[in-house]
């Protein structure tokens, strides 16, 4: 089922980070915000990531992934540096229906020094999303998600949830409330490896 797919496709990423435990990694993430922006037809618009990083050895780039939902063109999807860096090599996994790219910074990163930069994504799939969730396969001091929902288009039931791995029981799930402004949105001051999100339904 595409269901079944999805959740392979989430433990094999998280599986890749097991492997390369033995490795140190290049750095840390010190602190993420997600902020995406939905359609009139419930349909993912952009999502803009700001992320601050602290370089455990000497580097000058870091790989980004983000999944694709079942029956979305990779090539509708086009992401743009904002600050911090440039794009690199963009490459689409069919196997696990995963963009996989790279961001270049402007100078190599020292062991310890801290970086932020911001990129977006911009998907004109126009099909309708009912969940967003990231795939920690590291700590992070801090993660935020914010989810604004168009006027027209409000789901009408939402659930935090947050997971260990893909096919394990949720660890958390509570019911939340959109504001005024029809957004959303969840922080962790320490989030654990493993998989945190949003999903709604609509009427």
């Amino acid at each position: 089922t595409d269901q079944q797919a999805v959740r392979d496709r989430i433990d094999r990423i998280i599986g890749r980070a097991d492997d390369e435990q033995g490795r140190q990694p290049a750095h840390e993430v010190v602190g993420s915000l997600t902020a995406g922006r939905y359609g009139a037809l419930g349909e993912l618009v952009s999502m803009e990531m700001t992320i601050a990083i602290r370089a455990l050895s000497d580097l000058q780039r870091v790989t980004f992934a983000h999944g694709c939902e079942p029956g979305d063109d990779p090539n509708l999807v086009e992401y743009v540096m904002l600050s911090g860096g440039r794009i690199g090599r963009v490459t689409f996994d069919e196997r696990d229906r995963v963009v996989l790219g790279e961001i270049i910074f402007d100078r190599q990163l020292r062991r310890g020094e801290s970086h932020l930069y911001r990129y977006e994504l911009r998907d004109a799939n126009h099909q309708r999303t009912e969940r967003y969730f990231k795939v920690l396969d590291m700590q992070s001091a801090f993660v935020a998600i914010e989810l604004t929902f168009h006027p027209d288009c409000l789901p009408v039931q939402i659930e935090e949830f947050e997971r260990l791995s893909a096919a394990g029981p949720d660890i958390v799930n509570r019911n939340r409330q959109l504001d005024s402004g029809g957004m959303v949105s969840l922080v962790r001051e320490r989030a654990r490896r493993g998989i945190l999100g949003l999903q709604g339904s609509y009427a």
